[in-house]
């Protein structure tokens, strides 16, 4: 063979060399993939009380103490609206965001995707309040002669609440509340915080029809008592099915609808916490998420520390699991996955525990949320918010080191 035959073969086979190695990272060194900053972002005060909520979609809701704004990944504004919260607390499901103050607020606004959607002033001191898929709303007061009021709001009817239940005593503490999807029930928990304290869950008609129909007061039609134990967060879910965190488990319980008599409640599963929990979120109405903290006194799990989970409230099973082996210390979810972070040190993972991605952020961050896909992010630091792209990029062996 000529030597310029070999030459040009040898040319060949460097030429191809290089091009697999530049776009297939595998077969070659320095070019990675990675979260990389696109350069759109949005900027605050570090007093502003910043927080954001994504439905999915490269859109997001933006609330600082001075108002709330729904932008586009590019940072376009599509509405804006102001008010004066001195420490604002936001609560969100679907296309509904729900924001007062933290403590002794006394007016709630509630917005959807297109803005302003209706707001609630109360005439005594609001305790929580959340809002449901539809954007039904409820709020529990503390009333003036030492006991509670839970309210429930539409937006055609913001004057005076479609349904009031009365909690009277001061050892009864409500803990949460929720609206079903179907707008037909309400459930609310209630701490009795005597010497020997037990927890309440009270499920009732929100129609005053239904309530009247059957003869029960304040639409109750089901008691359900937990002893020793308290109600952290109730949820309902799909189907009507009732999911009840508790200190120690995690019940679920489905409303069953009946034409010629009461509707009632069933069980359905239990799952038992052998750990302390650190985080906890609902999503799709199909699952939750929680990660273990320490093991709780006298139990014999072996769930270590930051072990996340997700749980079908269908059956109670976990579809998936990841454990992280530390404090955790965020969670957020979207697209059928889990954004879990330990201070600076960032994990996505699919709901059946596949690892997805890792990212190391080199500044101070509050909070990170899934955009559009799993591979779209908001990064929310101490002073900007920055939309992150999973991106090929070629990188030294010294860059390399501290990705």
């Amino acid at each position: 063979m000529k030597t310029s035959t070999k030459l040009l073969i040898f040319t060949g086979i460097v030429t191809i060399v290089m091009v697999v190695q530049y776009f297939w990272p595998e077969f070659g060194q320095g070019n990675i993939i990675r979260m990389e900053p696109t350069g759109l972002s949005v900027s605050y005060n570090i007093g502003d009380s910043p927080s954001f909520h994504s439905n999915g979609s490269n859109n997001f809701f933006f609330l600082t103490r001075e108002g709330i704004s729904y932008r586009a990944a590019n940072m376009g504004i599509s509405w804006s609206e102001t008010h004066s919260l001195n420490s604002p607390v936001k609560v969100a499901r679907g296309n509904f965001v729900a924001i007062g103050e933290a403590l002794g607020g006394r007016r709630v606004y509630v917005y959807d995707s297109y803005g302003y959607y209706f707001s609630v002033t109360m005439d005594e001191t609001i305790q929580t309040f959340t809002v449901n898929e539809s954007g039904v709303l409820a709020v529990i007061v503390q009333t003036a002669y030492g006991g509670h009021g839970v309210h429930i709001f539409t937006s055609q009817n913001t004057r005076l609440s479609i349904y009031h239940m009365r909690i009277v005593g001061h050892m009864l503490q409500p803990t949460s509340v929720d609206v079903s999807g179907c707008g037909r029930y309400v459930a609310v928990a209630v701490l009795d915080m005597g010497l020997r304290y037990s927890s309440t869950l009270k499920v009732a008609y929100l129609n005053e029809a239904s309530a009247t129909q059957w003869g029960v007061q304040f639409g109750i039609f089901a008691n359900e008592s937990f002893d020793m134990q308290m109600i952290k967060r109730v949820r309902f879910m799909e189907d009507n099915r009732l999911v009840v965190l508790l200190d120690s488990q995690i019940v679920c319980l489905q409303v069953i609808s009946r034409v010629y008599a009461v509707s009632a409640l069933q069980y359905q599963w239990s799952r038992a916490l052998d750990n302390y929990l650190t985080h906890f979120m609902w999503y799709d109405n199909r699952h939750f998420a929680y990660i273990t903290g320490e093991r709780r006194i006298g139990m014999q799990g072996d769930n270590p520390v930051g072990t996340m989970y997700v749980v079908s409230a269908l059956s109670g099973d976990p579809v998936g699991h990841y454990s992280l082996g530390r404090r955790v210390t965020h969670l957020s979810m979207g697209h059928g996955a889990v954004i879990i972070g330990a201070d600076r040190n960032f994990h996505a993972i699919a709901f059946n525990g596949t690892h997805l991605w890792e990212h190391n952020s080199l500044h101070e961050t509050r909070s990170v949320i899934f955009l559009n896909d799993t591979d779209t992010v908001l990064i929310a630091g101490a002073h900007r918010a920055e939309v992150h792209e999973r991106r090929r990029v070629r990188v030294s062996d010294f860059e390399d080191v501290f990705d």
